[in-house]
């Protein structure tokens, strides 16, 4: 019993300090990792593309707004995978690399569809927001 909650304490502290940051709200991607900023932490920037075009994809289908490419949804599953893999090798134990990403991902994809909803009700484009048109563009490069 005592493993349990140690373990889980370990494995919390051994996720990034940026992995909070990049997950917790929403701060622009180029912000995170653009030029003399940090390198990409594939368990945030895996995540925050996923989450991005995956909210895309499903906010498209319930309101008729575009959803993503073919090639941007190619890249879900990959995404995951490297933010999955970088927290394996962070030393978090298995079970818990997996459920905090899926945790993370849906946590990020409620985020953006906020943001795609609160442009919807201000009478703009779902994409209005320069953090939505940055994140895109920083996805597609990072995806190539």
């Amino acid at each position: 019993m005592r493993c349990v909650l140690s373990c889980l304490v370990l494995s919390v502290l051994a996720l990034p300090v940026a992995a909070q940051e990049g997950l917790d709200t929403l701060v622009p991607l180029m912000e995170l990792y653009g030029p003399g900023g940090s390198s990409p932490a594939y368990d945030v920037a895996g995540i925050r593309c996923a989450g991005l075009f995956g909210a895309q994809d499903n906010f498209g289908r319930e309101n008729g707004t575009p959803r993503p490419a073919r090639r941007e949804m190619a890249h879900f599953e990959d995404n995951l995978e490297a933010a999955f893999q970088t927290r394996l090798n962070a030393g978090v134990e298995i079970v818990r690399a997996q459920t905090s990403v899926e945790a993370d991902l849906f946590r990020v994809m409620d985020q953006y569809v906020a943001v795609f909803e609160a442009n919807r009700r201000a009478g703009r484009d779902w994409d209005h927001r320069s953090l939505i048109r940055g994140d895109t563009a920083y996805c597609e490069i990072l995806n190539r």
